[in-house]
């Protein structure tokens, strides 16, 4: 007897294991195309599967899926070998199991006997007398087409929820008719399932359905599906194609991107909250009102009132709403520069913000957004409408807030033990002091040579800690 004959293992189940496993690439046998690997595999393990059907019947198989690393490999093979008499010991018992070995294996034995056999099949073992719950999880497990859905309406009526509750949002799914499942999705309060179909659609070229977009994006701010189905990337694609679609409501757009400000100003993406953004530029009251939501009044005095959940809620929207605000009032629809406009949004928040007792607020944080100002047409490297706002006596406050904006918009920075970065930043705003200066602008000027003097101080720093080191 051959010492390998003596090793091998005697029950068929333990002896094929091996090959219903997750990493398939182990199991190649030679490099070349991964297609005709995989369907070479794919032979192995269903010839593995008849001899262990041979040996020891169909329950040898359903023990060897409780063991196998990767059940849905069992169940897919066993779909495409099994005859009629297998589906009665599986199907409808099995596919109401909640271990998620169990439901990996039926999953993937229905789709491989549907794949094989088609809606013939389908609807014959479907149409036996099964739950309604037990139908809406067997087509949970088909191909997200219209024939699935229409398959579901027909048999479910008006307990298709067993279905849709269950839906995979799988990329697989029909683009001709995805606005009938994302519907569906969001009546069944599975907004997020919806976003991932509406972002499918923009992947597949499809008109993105404005009304539908926005129902699912207001619905998943509240909704109970569980935290892996919220996918930010998807949620942002989506948000930026309605800020590209001119017909998309402004109040629409603005309630959207309120909800997922954090989300559009969070590190690492993409978007950003440009209906909020021109608001603040264009509305002052806003501005004042998101002021109010942050800063007490110097006119109120303090109190032990507890701030709630919401108003915090509110108050850290608009502080991060600020911090990347960089569309400045006077900006036009076409990026221009109103000083009219300019000049009626400073007056309207300096009277509010001075009744209310947020002046000197509501100044510090225009200064921070007005580092963002667009030069002058006559090639001043500031927009001269800024730069007199800048300079008025009153305006203190708002050259502090553009001091600051100016430190913090620095942000992480490599060391350079030289301090070139330091003293290049010194030369540029002491020679922007001077042309501001020469400009007639002489209050201005001298926050620049602050900037100037702060940065120099930090050079001679950084070059004397190295030294010591």
């Amino acid at each position: 007897m051959k010492i390998s004959d003596t090793l091998r293992a005697k029950s068929p189940q333990k002896r094929y294991r091996y090959l219903f496993s997750n990493h398939n690439f182990e199991l190649f046998e030679e490099a070349g195309n991964y297609e005709e690997q995989e369907n070479k595999l794919e032979g192995k393990r269903q010839d593995a599967i008849r001899k262990i059907l041979k040996e020891g019947g169909i329950k040898a198989v359903l023990h060897l899926s409780e063991n196998a690393d990767a059940p849905g490999r069992v169940g897919y093979s066993l779909g495409n070998v099994s005859e009629s008499d297998i589906d009665c010991v599986i199907l409808p018992d099995m596919i109401e199991d909640d271990d998620l070995k169990v439901k990996e294996f039926t999953s993937a034995f229905v789709l491989a006997k549907f794949r094989r056999l088609g809606w013939p099949w389908a609807n014959q073992v479907a149409a036996e007398k099964w739950s309604k719950e037990q139908i809406g999880i067997f087509f949970s497990y088909l191909p997200s087409t219209q024939n699935t859905w229409d398959s579901v309406g027909r048999l479910l009526g008006e307990d298709e929820i067993e279905y849709w509750k269950r839906a995979a949002a799988s990329a697989y799914v029909e683009s001709e008719n995805l606005d009938y499942a994302i519907d569906k999705l969001i009546r069944y309060k599975r907004p997020n399932a919806a976003i991932t179909y509406l972002y499918l659609g923009l992947h597949k070229k499809s008109k993105l359905n404005k009304i539908l977009a926005i129902k699912a994006l207001k619905d998943a701010v509240t909704t109970e599906e569980p935290p892996y189905a919220f996918d930010t990337f998807q949620i942002v694609e989506v948000i930026k194609a309605l800020q590209n679609d001119p017909e998309v409501s402004p109040d629409d757009l603005f309630d959207v991107e309120w909800a997922y400000l954090q989300l559009l100003t969070g590190p690492g993406n993409t978007g950003t909250p440009e209906s909020l953004e021109i608001k603040l530029a264009t509305e002052p009251n806003f501005f004042c009102e998101l002021i109010r939501r942050i800063y007490r009044s110097k006119y109120e005095r303090k109190t032990k009132k507890e701030t709630t959940e919401q108003e915090k809620a509110i108050a850290t929207k608009a502080w991060l709403l600020f911090r990347i605000w960089k569309r400045i009032p006077g900006i036009t629809e076409n990026n221009n520069f109103s000083t009219k406009q300019f000049k009626e949004w400073l007056l309207k928040v300096k009277t509010t913000c001075g009744e209310s007792g947020h002046f000197d607020a509501a100044m510090n944080t225009l200064g921070e957004a007005l580092i963002h100002s667009p030069s002058d047409p006559d090639g001043l490297w500031i927009h001269r409408t800024v730069a007199e706002a800048l300079n008025e006596e009153d305006a203190e406050q708002i050259r502090i807030g553009y001091y600051r904006g100016i430190i913090n918009a620095r942000g992480s920075h490599w060391v350079d033990p030289s301090g070139k970065p330091e003293k290049e930043l010194a030369e540029k705003y002491r020679r922007q002091a001077d042309g501001i200066e020469d400009a007639g602008y002489f209050r201005f000027a001298q926050t620049l040579r602050k900037l100037a003097k702060i940065y120099e101080e930090e050079a001679k720093r950084i070059i004397e800690d190295y030294k010591k080191e």
